[in-house]
């Protein structure tokens, strides 16, 4: 399987999560957060395209804020329409980045986190490719 073998190549080693310094990621993810915002706001959403990625980031800087996000406050974070948002959203599901979890009463509202391996790989990807926040 072709995609077992990109995610066993992928998967951060186990003793990574002891290193992490979460508030200099997290920081390294809202600097780019800002960037990417700051880029759309001058040359337009259309030539980007990026919403898994973005929604990846939001939840990743959200995480340390300790509040839990429902999927709509995601998809008002990421600033994609709603159909581009929910089919983003699905796909990070099945891929086991995002989780989602039933609102205990209120059944129009579901919350969304990232799982333990989409925030492991967002450690490593900060941890490993951004030298300096912006």
């Amino acid at each position: 399987n072709e995609r077992a073998s990109l995610d066993e190549l992928l998967e951060p080693p186990a003793t990574h999560a002891a290193k992490v310094d979460r508030g200099a990621l997290t920081a390294r993810a809202r600097a780019e957060l800002h960037n990417r915002r700051r880029r759309v706001a001058l040359f337009g959403q259309s030539i980007f395209g990026e919403p898994a990625w973005d929604m990846l980031l939001v939840l990743y800087v959200l995480n340390d804020s300790g509040q839990r996000q429902t999927v709509g406050s995601l998809f008002q974070f990421s600033g994609y329409s709603w159909s581009t948002a929910k089919r983003w959203l699905d796909y990070l599901a099945a891929h086991g980045l995002i989780r989602r979890d039933d609102h205990p009463t209120d059944r129009r509202t579901a919350f969304v986190s990232l799982t333990t391996k989409a925030r492991d790989w967002l450690d490593l990807y900060y941890s490993e490719t951004i030298e300096t926040v912006v």
